[in-house]
């Protein structure tokens, strides 16, 4: 089964403090998209929800595995894996988990302002490709790693921008990757990359293990993303030092030693290399 990566147990839910910061709400970062409650349930046998009134928010209900049902103002639809619905407030709803497949669901109920007001729409989108499901997987380990941290304003903003994030990329970006839409060489390669953030293979490593000739996934990579494989892996573990950095106080050496890198100061200047700032600089910026 298919689960977010560990920053919370199987069955989750998350009030975001937010919901109580009037000031933060108004934040023009914050204002367009503001996660109030979030969570998550594995396998959710005999789920269900029914508001016949509907509710004050947003509600975002993206299936991760398995199926359920959902009846939006009296239309009735099926959520399947890798399938997001938005219902919006003052809507009468219900939903609830298949028997046979009980649906795996990871949720979040949001505040969308009007300057945001056209970033979704009530009508169910399918995420194709293995990629995409992975992207919006990671976006969701963020969100819910920033919403768990020590409630700040700029965690409170980073929430606010990685659920702008995961509406965007569900509802606007088309669903086949420039150059690598169906490529399913590409497809594990990055996979793999993302998987062992911490191990460091040369290139003929890294293509003898997906079988693949070197030169074919050199230019997969760079047709892709005009980089090589283990540039563009670089700049994942990057981003995921940036991830920690935010919401945590990890020194910068363990970020690094997780990162598979025994030399802090190589770490540092790689991480500038590829964001611009060093470690400390983006920590406090």
């Amino acid at each position: 089964m298919r689960t977010l990566e560990a920053n919370f147990d199987d069955d989750t839910q998350l009030v975001f403090p937010i919901k109580n910061d009037s000031a933060a709400l108004a934040h023009p970062l914050i204002s367009g998209t503001a996660p109030v409650e979030l969570g998550h349930y594995a396998v959710a046998r005999h789920h269900f929800q029914i508001r016949p009134q509907g509710q004050a928010d947003w509600l975002l209900l993206h299936c991760l595995e398995g199926e359920g049902e959902v009846v939006v103002a009296g239309q009735r639809q099926q959520l399947r894996a890798n399938e997001l619905l938005c219902i919006p407030p003052q809507t009468p709803h219900e939903y609830a988990a298949s028997h046979k497949a009980p649906w795996t669901l990871v949720w979040c109920h949001f505040r969308l302002g009007s300057a945001a007001s056209g970033l979704v729409t009530p009508s169910i989108q399918r995420l194709q490709s293995a990629a995409r499901q992975q992207q919006l997987l990671a976006h969701w380990s963020e969100l819910f790693a920033v919403c768990a941290a020590q409630y700040t304003v700029a965690n409170a903003v980073c929430a606010s921008q990685l659920l702008r994030l995961i509406l965007a990329e569900s509802y606007w970006l088309a669903d086949d990757q420039p150059q690598a839409a169906g490529n399913e060489h590409l497809t594990q390669a990055i996979l793999h990359m993302q998987r062992h953030l911490g191990v460091h293979q040369t290139l003929a490593e890294l293509a003898q293990g997906l079988a693949l000739p070197k030169s074919t996934l050199s230019r997969l990579f760079h047709q892709a993303y005009q980089m090589g494989p283990l540039d563009y892996w670089t700049r994942l573990r990057m981003e995921k030092a940036c991830q920690q950095l935010r919401i945590s106080r990890t020194p910068v050496k363990t970020i690094a030693a997780q990162l598979g890198y025994a030399d802090p100061l190589y770490f540092s200047r790689q991480f500038k290399r590829v964001i611009g700032l060093a470690p400390s600089q983006y920590r406090t910026r």
